[in-house]
């Protein structure tokens, strides 16, 4: 009876210790725990070695021994938090620059553009530090974006142009070479494009330009350096080109005289290559054009029969020719509704 009753308690005892879970308060204080990443401890119950304690990767978080722990699944994954063996791992995104993170801006600004931090929290270049990093191809800092700073406001080369070159090139105007900026070189030391005397355009310093095969030309109103020539009809006394007597009943075409519009030209009438007191000049409108505003036979426009301008309308000084013919140029019966002025 003795034996028995002390086999039933060794045989309980025993029981009780496999019951024992890892959960258990009732593992004895003198148990001892085994390293990460399976933190065990054991201890000796009824002769047999028995352990508890946490296993990584069965999603509960053992304490002191687990710093965490998701699962199988999640432990170690990209931005979980938690290694492999279940230790905290840095979170790319969080805000907070942990090893081996060499940024984090937090989830908002990782990956933007010039952030200067990826998604993955490493750095990456910024366009406008003014360091060429990457994948730059420069960078200026303030200067990109310049005009021919030659980096672009998003650090990529621009071509320049070199002005004196004697190269036109992307945002020149022109460029004379070691001639820009001379006298009627017609091109400025910053290549931009300036007027000179010859170019038929008259500017501020010229009191007249005929362009360069008139000026200086035999009863040319116009002298080879752009200023006005006087002749008896050519100069102040004709009466700035206005209706008056002689020859100068028309235009004038030395400019700072002639009261021709914008829309007109002061142009001289056959016979031509008479002496400059003995030519003619009228006002004559763009072909297809008469007098705005005017009847077809107001005395102020006329036409002229000579060969190949009979389509032409001529006006008084001062009168402008915005206003389309009847019968559109080119046709041989354009502006034919402006009667021909005999005697002119």
């Amino acid at each position: 009876m003795l034996v028995s009753k002390l086999l039933l308690a060794v045989f309980a005892g025993v029981a009780a210790c496999q019951q024992v879970t890892c959960d258990s308060v009732d593992c004895p204080s003198t148990s001892t725990s085994a390293p990460l990443p399976h933190p065990t401890h054991s201890y000796h119950c009824g002769g047999t070695n028995m352990t508890c304690g946490g296993v990584c990767g069965d999603g509960k978080i053992q304490r002191p021994y687990e710093q965490c722990d998701l699962g199988p699944e999640l432990n170690g994954a990209p931005n979980s938090g938690c290694t492999a063996n279940c230790t905290l791992a840095p979170v790319c995104g969080n805000g907070n620059v942990e090893p081996p993170e060499q940024c984090d801006l937090g989830a908002e600004l990782n990956g933007h553009y010039n952030s200067g931090c990826s998604l993955s929290c490493t750095c990456t270049p910024i366009c406008g530090d003014g360091k060429p990093e990457g994948a730059e191809q420069c960078d200026l800092g303030e200067l990109n974006g310049q005009p021919s700073s030659g980096c672009s406001a998003n650090c990529t080369l621009v071509p320049t142009s070199v002005c004196g070159d004697g190269k036109r090139e992307h945002d020149e105007e022109c460029d004379a070479g070691p001639d820009n900026g001379a006298y009627n070189s017609g091109c400025s030391s910053n290549c931009t494009v300036c007027g000179y005397c010859g170019d038929g355009i008259v500017d501020d310093t010229e009191q007249c330009d005929l362009g360069w095969k008139l000026n200086g030309a035999p009863g040319a109103s116009c002298s080879a350096n752009c200023t006005a020539v006087t002749s008896p009809c050519h100069g102040p006394k004709c009466g700035g080109g206005g209706g008056g007597g002689g020859q100068c009943e028309t235009c004038n075409p030395s400019p700072p005289f002639n009261k021709c519009t914008i829309t007109t030209s002061c142009i001289a009438t056959p016979p031509l290559g008479l002496a400059a007191d003995q030519q003619k000049y009228y006002c004559a409108c763009r072909a297809g054009y008469r007098g705005s505003g005017l009847a077809p036979t107001d005395p102020r426009q006329f036409r002229l029969e000579f060969p190949g301008q009979e389509y032409r309308v001529f006006v008084a000084p001062g009168v402008e020719c915005d206003e389309l013919c009847s019968e559109p140029f080119p046709g041989p019966d354009s502006c034919r509704e402006v009667p021909v002025k005999a005697g002119c």
